[in-house]
């Protein structure tokens, strides 16, 4: 009998196949031959065509000892037509461990967005899907910028979605009232992007931007709060679907990948490919316009959002599944509002004879304060990128400084340089904060200080190699002198580029 392997490494080589499976899907669906030299450690028997889905059992209390799961089994479903002996009984890895395998049958993932039902979000334009809010966050670099998160399947289900499309927001009538009172934001940002880019990603999430006041209503409402957000998967945790109507009971069960259909818009086609998913067994059946839906742990904290059931899944079996929250926020750069945020606590009343010191525009600053606004500016433009981003910033801003770019000369001058530098901007959220955080710094401000400090006298190490321009990744607008041009580097969530003229 073959031992079973450490968890660790199943776990490693499930990431590793669905991957591959994602990029053969690529390849084939833009008419590619399969390249399996490029994956030499991976079997013969993976074919994106054949495999519907990948299921493993997640790391939890029932192990064999020395750390291996006990029955650790990779769970393999076939499409219709091929048949089980395709696939060896085991795979044999790399490091020469085996890993079972067991042949199923199953059909793909439904994501739920729904026609008929009442969630959180709607679509306003046609196809009109509803969906239910998965949390409301702010932006990490621009905190007066918020959204609701949800599944992008729900919000951008085809290819001719746009950005800044209507989403109407339902929530309870504050009467009491059967209908709900809608409120609205615009689509700001997707994945994945329907059509021939709907492959190219394996996160299915969505940020629709929401104005201040409606953020407020939504966050007193309480319903989207969570205590915190939540740790790993681990095998039979519990956990709530936070959905429209009442919360549903679960439990987290498998690590999954696998193909995503979208029954209400291509009724059995695969639309594309996801993985680092979790599998979950609902106590109820889960229902159209539940996609988007929270699930928080035992403790209240988020945990992940629901993206479709798992059909005919047989009693016991995980019958739904849900994206974990960490790469989601990672991915968009957001926070979640929470229960004890400071954001959202009721505002301290200030005595009558103090007013607030107004913000210094630009055009007041010192000249001579080089270090205090080189510190502000990568403070302001990467603070939630850590000291390698803010270091990336800097070598921008020194680059620009040395080429004399736009005909300015000193630091200070290319900081300040009009709409070069967003966190500069009038009207810009961060300007505020950026005079603020030098009377009430942060964790991020001495950092950004001594990046200056060495930006300025020339020993900063270019980690850009020469770039004069950088851009966010999930920039969906892109700008032209961007076009036909690949970056030089990628630091963080940061694009940079040079050779700009």
């Amino acid at each position: 009998m073959t031992a079973p392997i450490p968890s660790t490494a199943a776990e490693a080589a499930f990431r590793r196949l669905a991957q591959a499976l994602r990029r053969q899907a690529l390849q084939h669906h833009a008419g590619e031959p399969p390249s399996p030299a490029a994956h030499p450690a991976l079997p013969d028997w993976v074919d994106a065509t054949a495999i519907v889905a990948l299921a493993l059992d997640l790391p939890g209390n029932r192990a064999a000892g020395n750390g291996r799961q006990a029955g650790n089994r990779l769970r393999v479903a076939l499409a219709d037509g091929i048949p089980a002996r395709a696939l060896p009984q085991h795979w044999r890895l790399p490091d020469g461990g085996e890993l079972p395998l067991q042949v199923v049958r199953a059909p793909r993932l439904q994501a739920q967005a729904g026609a008929t039902a009442a969630p959180g979000l709607r679509r306003s334009a046609a196809p009109r899907l509803n969906g239910t809010a998965t949390a409301l966050v702010r932006d990490m670099l621009a905190i007066d910028r918020h959204y609701l998160l949800t599944c992008g399947h729900v919000v951008a289900p085809n290819a001719s979605t746009r950005v800044d499309e209507l989403i109407e927001v339902l929530l309870p009538a504050a009467s009491g009232a059967a209908d709900d009172a809608p409120l609205s934001g615009r689509l700001a940002e997707w994945l994945p992007a329907m059509g021939t880019q709907a492959l190219r990603t394996g996160i299915d999430a969505a940020l629709v931007e929401l104005r201040r006041s409606d953020a407020v209503t939504l966050a007193r409402q309480g319903a989207l709060l969570a205590a915190g957000i939540g740790g790993a998967a681990r095998l039979d945790a519990p956990v709530s679907l936070r959905r429209r109507s009442t919360p549903l009971a679960g439990a987290l069960k498998i690590h999954w990948s696998g193909w995503v259909d979208l029954p209400v818009i291509t009724p059995g086609v695969a639309d594309y490919f996801l993985t680092g998913a979790v599998g979950y067994l609902a106590s109820g059946t889960t229902l159209a316009g539940d996609s988007g839906a929270a699930l928080w742990d035992a403790e209240s904290r988020l945990m992940g959002m629901h993206l479709g059931a798992i059909p005919d899944a047989l009693p016991g079996q995980p019958n739904a599944v849900m994206a974990p929250i960490a790469p989601v926020l990672d991915w968009f750069g957001v926070l979640p509002w929470l229960r004890d945020d400071p954001a959202v606590l009721p505002p301290q009343q200030r005595p009558a004879d103090r007013v607030a010191p107004p913000a210094l525009g630009p055009q007041a600053r010192s000249p001579r304060d080089a270090r205090t606004v080189v510190a502000q500016t990568v403070w302001g433009e990467a603070a939630g990128e850590g000291r390698i981003g803010m270091e990336a910033v800097a070598s921008v801003i020194r680059n620009r400084t040395d080429l004399g770019w736009r005909g300015k000369t000193d630091e200070v001058a290319v900081c300040l340089d009009h709409k070069q530098f967003s966190c500069w901007n009038d009207g810009s959220p961060l300007l505020a904060r950026m005079e603020r955080v030098q009377r009430q710094p942060d964790a991020a401000w001495p950092v950004a200080l001594d990046v200056a400090r060495l930006m300025l006298a020339r020993s900063l190490v270019d980690r850009t190699g020469g770039a004069t321009h950088y851009l966010a990744g999930s920039l969906r607008r892109r700008p032209a002198w961007e076009q036909g041009i690949a970056p030089c580097c990628v630091i963080g969530r940061h694009e940079f580029f040079k050779g700009i003229r």
